[in-house]
């Protein structure tokens, strides 16, 4: 029987990742950005209700706060499963957000699974792999912001809780339902927050049959697609209640922010197949005037060709010199990577803004979580509605400002194929 879910993601694609999930087993899920004043008692067509809190990069404080608050705001539109969506190799303020969560629902127990098998993220034995290669030794050590250098999943929550942490080790997931159902039962005596190894999906399909009346889940959204099957058994929807055909003769504008490999992959892509680009050289970031010109002469490029219907991409450096000139550059000036991150986006947002006021484009595809995040703010989202999924945990959807409706993608950096941007801009034609 379906449920009313509610859920906290600490970042904009993470939420569209976990929204799918239920969208394409026949749930109705709407986004909404974070905000003290957010009211949700108005959206009782929707099944799933997401946050955005946007808190990946917060203080613990700060992230624990915007949590805890959601979290409330999800009670009194009477939820009646809370899911805390994380990143899916635990980057972010992990304990601080599960222990807010816990303190809101006045509970003691939670289950946590980050395993997401078809993105290549697996758990054994607590200890938590990126396509089969342990998360301290995978590309996610180098990350910019959150250079994760510990692979293990409780040790990861425990740096910001003094809760209880327990595994539930693939060995007993093979066993019968009945022991591990009592395994369950003993460890909820004992431990705070339950961690599930998950090797494969198959994994996933018998913890979501163990977990699914808990009332609070923690983790990637790779779970969630089991619990939403196993929960409405009849056939997934092929066709969302929201769709609305959206009238645009532009072309499609892409950003990429992210400098993951999976991102680099798919800008080299489309490089390849000759599509109009045009590279944001980050060097100048610090040369204002340079930056300043650059920037419009970009601007009346997109807008040129965006107008006649051509999907265009802006990326940001690629060249590793480049960007080690720029960090270095940065530091020297009193920068930090996130502070750095901040700045490239902000530039990004402001380019789509001044492409949407000369165009009124409505056809989007961003790469890149915080990218996502500013742009989504420069045209004013304040609402997401999921439809279709292109690949595993990336969704195309509707975006709703005051006064326009878009059509989004917006991507994690480290998800997707090496020809998705192409899939993306293809799928947004089609709703």
């Amino acid at each position: 029987m379906k449920k009313r879910v509610g859920i906290v993601a600490d970042d904009i694609t993470g939420a569209n990742d976990v929204g799918i999930m239920f969208a394409k087993n026949g749930y109705k899920t709407g986004i909404f950005p974070y905000h003290s004043n957010l009211e949700l008692q108005n959206e009782k067509e929707l099944d799933v209700i997401i946050i955005d809190t946007n808190s990946r990069f917060d203080s613990p404080e700060t992230a624990g706060d915007k949590v805890y608050y959601a979290t409330k705001m999800l009670i009194k539109a009477s939820c009646q499963m809370y899911y805390n969506k994380t990143c899916s190799v635990f980057r972010g303020n992990i304990g601080a957000e599960f222990d807010a969560m816990q303190k809101a629902l006045r509970i003691n127990n939670s289950m946590v699974i980050a395993a997401f098998p078809k993105n290549g993220r697996t758990t054994l034995d607590g200890i938590h792999y990126v396509y089969g290669t342990k998360l301290e030794e995978s590309q996610f050590r180098n990350d910019p912001i959150h250079k994760m250098t510990e692979s293990s999943l409780a040790n990861i929550i425990g740096k910001q809780t003094n809760k209880k942490i327990g595994i539930i080790n693939y060995s007993y997931i093979d066993q019968s339902k009945e022991n591990l159902r009592k395994i369950l039962s003993d460890y909820k005596k004992i431990y705070n927050y339950i961690i599930f190894d998950a090797r494969n999906q198959e994994d996933l399909k018998k913890i979501a049959e163990l977990v699914s009346n808990e009332i609070n889940i923690c983790g990637s959204s790779a779970i969630g697609e089991e619990i939403a099957s196993l929960w409405n058994s009849s056939s997934p929807l092929k066709e969302c209640n929201h769709r609305q055909k959206t009238k645009d003769s532009c072309g499609t504008l892409m950003l990429v922010g992210s400098l993951q490999p999976q991102s680099n992959s798919q800008v080299e892509y489309l490089l390849k197949k000759g599509y109009s680009a045009f590279e944001l050289n980050t060097m100048l970031l610090f040369e204002k005037e340079l930056l300043l010109d650059a920037l419009s002469k970009i601007s009346r490029e997109v807008i040129s060709k965006i107008s006649q219907g051509e999907d265009v991409m802006i990326y940001t450096s690629r060249n590793s010199f480049d960007i080690e000139k720029t960090k270095k550059l940065g530091y020297k000036l009193g920068y930090d990577d996130k502070q750095l991150g901040k700045m490239v986006s902000g530039y990004l947002a402001e380019l789509v803004k001044q492409v949407k006021d000369e165009t009124h484009f409505k056809k989007l595809v961003v790469a890149g979580g915080d990218t996502s995040a500013a742009i989504s703010e420069s045209l004013g989202i304040n609402k997401m509605v999921i439809v279709d999924e292109i690949e595993a945990g990336l969704p195309n959807m509707y975006g709703y400002s005051k006064d326009n409706q878009y059509l989004m993608v917006l991507k994690s950096g480290s998800f997707g194929s090496e020809i998705f941007l192409e899939k993306a801009c293809q799928s947004l034609k089609t709703i």
